[in-house]
């Protein structure tokens, strides 16, 4: 019983990181657009940092930086190639969902087929 409720607490705990990056569209000129969380900013010279509390505005992406000491910063639209969102991933979550099910009936098996001392 002990080892089942193990394998759902590592199961359960392991669904709820299954996320990837989402292209997120930029279009200029439309009205300013508000992303919580992390979005990742891909620039035209291949830097990437990685924001929170991003608002992308006509001419410029505002965000702050994680860590100890938060600071703000502006991307120029123009030199702003992607910009991604952490979203959830049906396809991960499915598939890692299944694992654990199958985890769950064969431990249950091998331990249930044990002779008894």
């Amino acid at each position: 019983m002990v080892a089942r409720l193990r394998t759902w607490t590592l199961g359960l705990t392991l669904v709820s990181g299954c996320t990837t990056w989402a292209p997120r569209p930029i279009v200029p000129g439309s009205a300013p657009l508000l992303l919580n969380g992390p979005v990742r900013v891909t620039e035209t010279d291949s830097s990437v940092v990685t924001l929170h509390d991003v608002r992308i505005g006509n001419d410029s992406l505002v965000g702050t930086t994680g860590g100890r000491a938060p600071s703000r910063v502006s991307v120029p639209i123009a030199t702003v190639s992607r910009v991604e969102t952490r979203e959830s991933s049906a396809s991960r979550t499915t598939l890692l969902v299944v694992a654990i099910l199958a985890a769950d009936v064969l431990g249950s098996a091998a331990f249930a087929t044990r002779p008894a001392k």
